[in-house]
C-alpha cells in the first residue's frame, strides 16, 4: 500500500445494510477468521497520477460488501483517483482484474467490481453496521495486510470519534500500519464492520493513533449505487467554520458566487440541521455531517435549519453534485499530466478556470523545465485552452514539436501572490487519458 495517508503533516497516511446480530458465543478468533473470508488484497498500478496520487505500484486491503454484485470496498488512496490497472485476490486465491465503479476523494472511499463467478466458495459478504455510531471504549479489530503480513488482525478499542481534516473519524489504538488501508475495522463484540482502516499519525511523534472512516458515512454511497442513484458529494457553495475553540459548529463565513449552484445564505448564518428525504429532522454538528447528509438526500432540493440573527429559519436550497472522479479527462505529454481541478473556492484561486498540472514525472522533459504540480496553464503558444480535449487536439494537429507555455504559479514576491512564467519545451508521448 502506498502510505497510510499523510494528513496535516503528521499522517504517514452495502454490504449487507443490516447490523450483524450479536453473537455472545462468538470468539474474537472466530471474528478474525470470518474477516479473513471477506477481506481481499488490492493492488493498483498508476501511470498518470492526479494531484493526490503518486506514480507506481501500490497495495492495500479491501472487503466484499455485495456478493451478488461482486462489489468490494476500499480506500481511494489504495486504488488511486485515476488508476491504470487494479487487481484483487481473496485468501489463497490468484489475483484477478477489478473495475473501479466509484471513487470518492472526499471520503477516501472506492467501490471495485469483480465478476461474481470469480468469488470463491469460501468467501462471505461482510456485515456492516450502517446505523450506529461507534462507542467510546468498544473493542475493535483492524484487519488487513500490514507490512506484507497478509490477513493479520490487531485489536484495540475505539479511543474516540472526532472531526479532523474535514472529515469524521473513528479513532482507535488498534495498530494500523501500511497494508491495512482499505481493510475493515471490526467490532469484536458482534463481528460487524464499523469502519474502514485509513490512516495513522506518524509513529515518530505519537503511538496508538489510528483512524477509520465510519461505516455509517460510506453506507449511503453503497445504497445509492445499488439504486442507480448519484452518490457524489453535493457542491456546498459556502465556506464553513467550527465554533471558536470547539470541534462542532457550521458557521457560514463566506458565500461563493461563481459556482454552478448558489444558496440563499449569508455570512454569520449558522446551519444546525436539515430535513432529510423522508421528512426527518437531522441534527448537524460538523461540516462533514452536512456533506454526508446531503449525499444521502434524494432529489434536487433540501431544507436547511439555520440560525440567522439568533432566530431559527428554514431555508430551501438546491442540490447539485460534483462530477465523478472517474469522468475526469487528462492530457499527458513530456512528463506532464494536465487537467481540470474543480475547487469550491475556484473564484479565489483559479477564477479563469485554467487547466492545472496534476503531476510532473521525475526526470522528464517537464521536470527539466522546472514545472510543478499546481502550476496553471494560462496559454500554449499564445492560445488559451479551457478543456483537456481542446488542448490535446491542438497538440496532436500541431506541426511544431516545441511549445511555449505561459504558466501561472502561486509564488509570493514583491506586492504579488502569483508569478507568470514563460516555459519552452518539446512535446513528446502525447496521450489523452483515459485512452
Amino acid at each position: 500500500m502506498r502510505f497510510i495517508h499523510a494528513i496535516a503533516g503528521f499522517l504517514s497516511i452495502l454490504a449487507s445494510s443490516t447490523l450483524a446480530q450479536a453473537q455472545p458465543n462468538q470468539t474474537k478468533t472466530s471474528i478474525f477468521e470470518q474477516a479473513s473470508r471477506y477481506t481481499v488484497k488490492v493492488r493498483s498500478v498508476i501511470d498518470y497520477p492526479t494531484i493526490k496520487d503518486s506514480r507506481g505500484v501500490f497495495s492495500g486491503a479491501g472487503f466484499l460488501v455485495d456478493e451478488e454484485l461482486g462489489w468490494i470496498a476500499t480506500n481511494a488512496h489504495v486504488t488511486g483517483r485515476m488508476p491504470g490497472r487494479i487487481t484483487i485476490s481473496f485468501k489463497d486465491q490468484d489475483f484477478l482484474t477489478a473495475k473501479p465503479i466509484f471513487i470518492d476523494s472526499f471520503l477516501d472511499f472506492a467501490i471495485l467490481e469483480i465478476p461474481t463467478n470469480a468469488i470463491p466458495k469460501q468467501a462471505i459478504q461482510a456485515e456492516i453496521d450502517c446505523k450506529n455510531k461507534a462507542k467510546l471504549g468498544e473493542l475493535v479489530g483492524a484487519f488487513g495486510h500490514p507490512k506484507g503480513l497478509d490477513y493479520t488482525g490487531t485489536r484495540g478499542i475505539v479511543s474516540g470519534t472526532r472531526y479532523r481534516w474535514s472529515r469524521n473519524w473513528i479513532q482507535t489504538d488498534a495498530a494500523i500500519n501500511k497494508g491495512n488501508s482499505g481493510g475493515p475495522l471490526v467490532s469484536l463484540s458482534n463481528g460487524s464492520v464499523v469502519g474502514i482502516n485509513t490512516a495513522r499519525l506518524s509513529r515518530k511523534t505519537t503511538e496508538g493513533l489510528g483512524f477509520a472512516i465510519p461505516a455509517r458515512d460510506f453506507c449511503p454511497i453503497i445504497d445509492k449505487l445499488r439504486k442507480n442513484q448519484n452518490p457524489n458529494p453535493a457542491i456546498i457553495p459556502v465556506s464553513l467554520s467550527l465554533d471558536h475553540e470547539r470541534d462542532t459548529g457550521l458557521n457560514v463565513m463566506h458565500v461563493f458566487q461563481k459556482l454552478t449552484v448558489s444558496w440563499p445564505l449569508k455570512d454569520q448564518d449558522k446551519i444546525i440541521g436539515l430535513i432529510d428525504s423522508v421528512g426527518k429532522e437531522v441534527k448537524l454538528d460538523t461540516p462533514a455531517d452536512l456533506t454526508n447528509s446531503l449525499r444521502a438526500v434524494v432529489g434536487e432540493q433540501v431544507v436547511l435549519n439555520v440560525l440567522r440573527d439568533n432566530k431559527a429559519k428554514k431555508i430551501s436550497v438546491p442540490i447539485k453534485r460534483w462530477s465523478t472522479v472517474l469522468d475526469q479527462k487528462f492530457v499527458y505529454f513530456s512528463g506532464l499530466n494536465i487537467g481540470r481541478l474543480d475547487l469550491r473556492d475556484q473564484e479565489l484561486n483559479n477564477p479563469n478556470n485554467y487547466l492545472v498540472i496534476h503531476d510532473v514525472k521525475y526526470n522528464s522533459i517537464g521536470a527539466v523545465a522546472k514545472l510543478r504540480t499546481f502550476d496553471m496553464i494560462k496559454q500554449v503558444n499564445g492560445k488559451e485552452f479551457k478543456t483537456v480535449e481542446g488542448l490535446h487536439r491542438y497538440l496532436k494537429n500541431s506541426k511544431e514539436k516545441k511549445i511555449t507555455l505561459n504558466v501561472l504559479r502561486s509564488s509570493s514576491s514583491y506586492k504579488t501572490r502569483y508569478q507568470y512564467l514563460l516555459k519552452q519545451l518539446r512535446t513528446k508521448d502525447l496521450v489523452l487519458i483515459p485512452k
